[in-house]
């Protein structure tokens, strides 16, 4: 049985930092808008794992910035923001919205997290919100690694796809509006990613233009 108003539903691999769980409850119950909260999740190396879920064009979802920016990184915003999905490794959600919805369990491998959000936004109009204050260490597929599972399986895949295109075609104009508003956040943060990559790469070209004018003339 199921108790408590709030469920947080997370990997056994987690490292929560301080904090985290009662600015997260304090976010669900303070905003009736909100079908889930998850938050910002990285990598022992502290490269980003988790910074909101988003689907590419094919409707194959995939992690933001994953492995390609630190975790606290002066790229990434520190407010809270409004995603199109959420990983079920670290998520809150309301016990009785939960109970409403579920997981849908013939995913093999992974995917009811994605589903999960999916039906939140089209059947309820909820927003999944992505808090920076909110967050932990990800030790990534850990049990996955023990039962020799990796990734998704070609199943799995197909049945988001499929979801993904329905949703598409039922949900509400507001939350294709909040989907470009994240596309074109992760487009500005790339475009500033490269820059900084940019002056990052003139820098070393100014010091080894340097030293090859102090060693051959």
């Amino acid at each position: 049985m199921l108790l408590g108003k709030i469920l947080l539903i997370i990997n056994d691999d987690i490292i929560i930092d301080k904090n985290s769980i009662d600015y997260a409850i304090n976010q669900l119950l303070n905003n009736d808008k909100i079908g889930l909260v998850t938050g910002k999740l990285r990598y022992r190396n502290g490269m980003i794992q988790h910074a909101g879920i988003t689907f590419d064009a094919k409707n194959i979802p995939y992690h933001k910035f994953e492995k390609l920016i630190k975790s606290n990184s002066d790229l990434l915003s520190n407010e809270s923001e409004i995603i199109p999905a959420a990983s079920g490794a670290f998520i809150f959600i309301k016990r009785a919205v939960f109970l409403e919805i579920y997981f849908n369990e013939r995913y093999e491998i992974c995917g009811e997290d994605i589903e999960l959000s999916l039906d939140l936004r089209e059947k309820k109009d909820y927003i999944i919100l992505f808090s920076p204050k909110v967050s932990g260490i990800h030790l990534s597929s850990a049990t996955r690694k023990k039962n020799n599972q990796y990734g998704n399986s070609i199943n799995d895949l197909k049945r988001m796809q499929k979801r993904r295109e329905y949703f598409i075609n039922k949900v509400s104009r507001n939350q294709l509006l909040d989907e470009l508003n994240d596309l074109t956040n992760q487009i500005d943060t790339l475009n500033k990613f490269e820059e900084k990559k940019k002056k990052l790469k003139n820098f070393f070209i100014n010091i080894i233009k340097k030293l090859y004018f102090y060693t051959y003339t």
